[in-house]
């Protein structure tokens, strides 16, 4: 007797490609708004040669993680349906070499998001080191910046606590799944199928492994509301992992620039910086022309920045409320 299990998948690919690539390109502004606030606030006169190119880099890896999360959404949709008319197979389906074949192809895209992730925290890491520290010649990757945030920063920065956070929910749980696909085992993704009434038709559906989901479980909350606690009978889809890692992950990139944002304010040298310049011109400024208060031109990106976020934020809420998840029964 054949199995029958639950799946959950996306409701809508597009809609989802969409929803990510919004949220990149409100992450991109956040970045840049706190590059410009470091500049506002401290002393640093190498900012453009130096912080500007880190930036641009955090924006380039997360862009990488997106490419290759189209090619894999690409890929399930070109490997969804088998016609065994074409291509007989006698055997148990999932033995079928074509079937074989395919899983293995969006099993290496689907490490390929992975890949990309863990190495955009690591650019983000670097980002985050060159604004904390007082030495700028060298920088950290993600790893040493979590050790420090648990030592000798622990109590310096508000980001730091921000830092152990997503190291410890996120950004550990990635790195070890790296390890273990470069140097031990490949994932095993398992495929389900169901044939067509009256056809030669079989659908697949991809998978991620139970052991896999079980180690990324407690980033479900928050992910789609629609989508039900985690559940270790049900099945989940490849690009529904991707999807929810990458869009958590996207927003713990967010919840850093709070921290940031704070731990430059904390110690700001904006007021040095009008009255003895650190360039040869003059250090650029905003005027409330009714109190005649003066404040950061960054003020005005970080607000642009905020209300995208939180607008963004309130319409996905709500578009998620309205939507039921895809629970067919194969």
């Amino acid at each position: 007797m054949a199995e029958t299990h639950e799946y959950f998948g996306l409701l809508d690919r597009e809609q989802d490609i969409e929803t990510l690539k919004e949220l990149i390109t409100i992450t991109s502004i956040g970045v840049q708004a706190v590059s410009q606030m470091y500049d506002d606030h401290r002393r640093d006169t190498k900012v453009r040669e130096r912080l500007f190119f880190m930036q641009e880099n955090v924006v380039y890896r997360i862009s990488a993680v997106m490419t290759q999360y189209e090619l894999l959404i690409d890929g399930i949709k070109r490997k969804a349906v088998l016609d065994l008319k074409i291509d007989p197979f006698c055997g148990p389906f999932e033995m079928h070499p074509t079937v074989y074949k395919y899983s293995c192809e969006l099993s290496s895209m689907v490490d390929n998001v992975f890949f990309h992730l863990c190495s955009a925290f690591d650019y983000t890491g670097h980002f985050v080191s060159y604004i904390l520290t007082e030495g700028k010649e060298k920088t950290k990757d993600w790893d040493s910046l979590a050790n420090t945030a648990r030592g000798k920063w622990k109590d310096a920065y508000q980001t730091s606590l921000l830092l152990r956070q997503i190291d410890a929910n996120l950004r550990k749980k990635l790195d070890e799944y790296r390890s273990e696909l470069i140097h031990r085992n490949r994932d095993n993704h398992m495929v389900g199928a169901y044939k067509e009434a009256g056809t030669e038709l079989m659908h697949l559906k991809y998978t991620a492994s139970q052991d896999t989901m079980k180690k990324f479980r407690k980033l479900m909350p928050g992910y789609k509301t629609v989508v039900p606690a985690y559940r270790e009978e049900a099945k989940y889809t490849m690009d529904f992992l991707c999807s929810m890692i990458f869009y958590q992950s996207l927003h713990y990139i967010n919840a850093l620039f709070l921290g940031l944002r704070a731990d430059l304010i904390n110690d700001s040298k904006f007021r040095e910086n009008i009255e003895s310049p650190k360039m040869d011109s003059p250090h650029p400024f905003s005027e409330d022309h009714k109190t005649g208060a003066i404040f950061p031109n960054s003020e005005y990106i970080w607000a642009e920045y905020q209300d995208q976020y939180n607008s963004f934020l309130l319409e996905l809420n709500s578009r998620w409320a309205k939507a039921k998840p895809e629970v067919p029964d194969i």
